[in-house]
């Protein structure tokens, strides 16, 4: 938003006192601050959808590196679409909500293209098992194969996950329509992107282009100086 730190000290006191938010001192990476009932009713949420408290590691972790891709996202240009909205959206979810079963799978972040077109954006920090992954990958190519989607970017925190969500997506053929980024390198490009931001106006590419060749040319590589963790 371009706020000085004095200024969203003082909106972030103002809110706090209001008992909107609260904040969260246990944790390594400093304060957090989460929305209370009273926030999520004055928002025009469910009161019953705030966070429990206290907030655990794995899920501040993850909403940390959720904010950096969101950022980053809102550096470039971008309209993203949040998990919540993704669930409230007359559409059923637009095309990013992936039918599995019984149940659904919902990407952490759904992106609207400068082209028209959409793409899914996954946070992954922890490796999930082999067949739930299959099936997630299987779901997305069913939804890049009818064109509802063009582009699924895993955010990756080690190698592993990403040698493994490479595995899925060349199992069900969707291989070419997949990016991956080290969480690292997403930090790099967001910081990077920010400079060149509050000196040019001019809007950047996409997110993270899957037609890039640092990227698809790091795909068997992944773990052995991978290009997608290459500037």
């Amino acid at each position: 938003m371009g706020w000085a730190q004095r200024t969203l000290s003082s909106h972030v006191r103002r809110m706090s006192d209001a008992g909107l938010v609260r904040r969260d001192r246990q944790l390594v990476r400093g304060v957090c601050l989460a929305v209370t009932a009273e926030g999520m009713r004055v928002s025009g949420h469910p009161a019953e959808s705030a966070p429990k408290h206290p907030l655990s590691p794995s899920i501040v972790s993850h909403k940390c590196e959720l904010s950096w891709a969101a950022a980053w996202l809102e550096a470039l240009g971008h309209d993203w679409v949040s998990e919540r909205e993704m669930r409230s959206d007359g559409r059923g979810g637009g095309p990013w909500i992936l039918p599995i079963g019984e149940n659904t799978h919902i990407p952490d972040l759904g992106l609207e293209l400068p082209d028209g077109g959409n793409a899914a954006i996954e946070v992954e920090l922890s490796q999930k098992s082999a067949s739930r992954l299959q099936a997630i990958a299987a779901a997305y190519a069913a939804k890049l194969g009818d064109g509802r989607l063009d582009q699924v970017t895993y955010i990756y925190a080690h190698d592993a996950i990403a040698k493994a969500v490479l595995r899925a997506f060349t199992s069900v053929g969707a291989r070419d329509s997949l990016a991956l980024i080290g969480v690292e390198e997403m930090h790099r490009r967001a910081r990077a992107t920010r400079v060149k931001s509050t000196v040019s106006t001019v809007r950047q590419g996409p997110f993270v282009d899957f037609r890039a060749p640092e990227l698809r040319a790091g795909h068997p590589e992944v773990g052995a100086g991978s290009a997608s963790t290459r500037s």
